[in-house]
């Protein structure tokens, strides 16, 4: 009876955490990867990014 106490308020809302951390860490991840998957794109046909870029005309020099 005195490790049921323990266990309620910190193994099981630990535990608890660490599935929902692992859930959206998942969700993240696969957003992370489309992310990449389409940079590594760009990348490869793109010769050079930086003279691509269009100068931003409302800075003032």
């Amino acid at each position: 009876m005195r490790y049921i106490i323990p266990i309620l308020l910190a193994i099981v809302p630990g535990v608890a955490g660490v599935c929902i951390l692992a859930y959206f860490a998942l969700i993240d991840w696969e957003a992370l990867q489309k992310a990449y998957d389409r940079f590594s794109e760009v990348v490869a046909t793109s010769s050079d990014l930086y003279l691509q870029r269009k100068p931003n005309k409302t800075s003032i020099a």
